[in-house]
């Protein structure tokens, strides 16, 4: 997360915008674990949910695949391999959503003409939202099914692991800060745009795919024992965690002058103490 010249958190135009996606994002996402608990579909690497390896081998297959795109980035300088890195995580995720509703076929082929009008709109304004929309119907199809296949042993292990991951990528490497500059220069529908009177706001996908699958996960654990309307409670405080663990990095970032500042730590702290509290209180 990169510092903004212009404060996010005094800008309304910003907030508005950033609160109507992040809960697009939730409650869709929300809406696919649902469908795809009732079908029994979860994506578990090493079968039982709880098998702290499955958080293990997300994190070392994000690393592994970071480290494909850097070695690209070093030696194909036109930047056009992440287009295809964009068109497969679009595809793929967009494609959980639909499969909900249509025969694997139909499916992806309406994934596949989505984003064939991708930029291919007269007006920036409507492209950018175009993408934005598609960007988070794809982080809560991938969020969801992600969450779904994890316990809660192993999504406070993928949270911790993730923003170690972060602070190493963005204070030390510096890595994060390069793929952020990439994607903002080749304009890949990975990040959004949130658009304000005053100036455009980046904000990275994965800032909203985390609390996807923390909703995700707890849904699946919970919902056996409970009713939706006690399930949706610590859901609720989930999303609230995350807003305001975003919030204060926005805060951070303006009253600290730093240039760059890992988004993941303080939402992750924040959600792991939700997630340990219903625990204790739904689940111990």
């Amino acid at each position: 997360m990169g510092k903004e010249k212009q404060s996010a958190i005094t800008d309304k135009q910003f907030i508005f915008y950033f609160l109507f996606l992040f809960l697009l994002v939730q409650v869709v996402g929300l809406f696919v674990a649902y469908n795809y608990y009732l079908k029994d579909i979860q994506f578990s690497v090493f079968g039982d949910p709880n098998s702290v390896f499955n958080a293990i081998f997300i994190v070392g297959y994000i690393i592994f695949l970071t480290g494909i795109i850097l070695i690209l980035k070093k030696y194909f300088k036109s930047g056009k391999y992440i287009f295809v890195f964009e068109f497969l995580a679009l595809f793929f995720a967009i494609g959980i959503i639909f499969e909900i509703f249509l025969p694997f076929y139909l499916a992806y082929f309406l994934a596949v003409v989505l984003l064939f009008f991708k930029n291919k709109f007269e007006s920036k304004k409507i492209t950018l939202w175009y993408n934005n929309l598609l960007l988070a119907l794809a982080i809560a199809g991938a969020g969801a099914l992600l969450g779904l296949g994890l316990g809660i042993l192993p999504i406070i292990i993928l949270l911790s692991l993730l923003a170690i991951y972060d602070v190493v990528a963005v204070f030390y490497t510096k890595h994060m800060i390069s793929l952020a500059k990439l994607i903002i220069a080749k304009k890949v529908s990975l990040i959004f745009l949130l658009p304000s009177k005053r100036r455009l706001y980046r904000l990275g996908g994965g800032d909203f795919a985390i609390p996807t699958a923390v909703s995700s996960s707890l849904f699946n654990v919970l919902i056996k024992s409970y009713s939706f309307s006690i399930v949706i409670i610590p859901i609720i405080f989930v999303w609230i965690s995350a807003v305001v663990g975003m919030f204060l990095t926005f805060y951070i970032l303006d009253k600290k002058k730093v240039k760059a500042l890992p988004a993941l730590p303080i939402q992750v702290g924040l959600m792991i103490i939700v997630i340990v509290i219903t625990y204790f209180i739904l689940l111990y």
